[in-house]
């Protein structure tokens, strides 16, 4: 088990290393692979470990596409994962994550005041925004992707990521 997380973070290194421009074609399929291991590899409290497993994705990113594709037939622990597409913050029910893609970063601050203090995950994929409060920012650092790791928020929220996370992270 030890060996099959060391060989996944591994390997999504590898996929930070791609070139920038070979990374905003490959984006999505990348974020959707690094949020599936967001989700296996951080802790949630007891209370969100029935049900469902939600991924909300806000707005119409092909993002949410791609996530259903690798998410599928897929768990975390014993909870099967649903990708949910919403189009505003007032749709947003509970789960474990939600998404919100550069496109849709008008609402980040309407997002994270219905997150805060809750078992969810906020993750953001614009510059500035980790500093802001998300949990998870992707980023663009020398033309290759990586995401920054905002500790005292998902401590706020409850929440605890792996040491193979952290260690891939700019730590904020």
């Amino acid at each position: 088990m030890k060996r099959t997380i060391q060989y996944s973070f591994i390997l999504i290194g590898l996929l930070i290393t791609c070139h920038g421009a070979f990374a905003q074609v490959t984006n999505h399929k990348i974020h959707s692979i690094f949020i599936y291991n967001f989700a296996k590899y951080t802790q949630w409290p007891a209370s969100a470990q029935t049900g469902d497993f939600v991924i909300e994705v806000l707005g119409r990113s092909p993002l949410a596409d791609e996530l259903e594709r690798v998410v599928a037939n897929k768990t975390v622990g014993s909870q099967k994962i649903v990708v949910r597409r919403i189009t505003s913050p007032d749709q947003m029910s509970v789960s474990h994550m939600v998404v919100v893609p550069s496109t849709e970063s008008r609402h980040f601050e309407a997002v994270q005041a219905r997150l805060k203090g809750k078992p969810s995950l906020l993750i953001t994929e614009k510059p500035g925004l980790g500093q802001k409060g998300s949990g998870i920012n992707f980023v663009i650092r020398e033309d290759k992707w990586s995401y920054e790791l905002n500790q005292a928020t998902l401590a706020e929220n409850g929440l605890k990521v792996s040491v193979e996370i952290s260690k891939l992270a700019i730590n904020i």
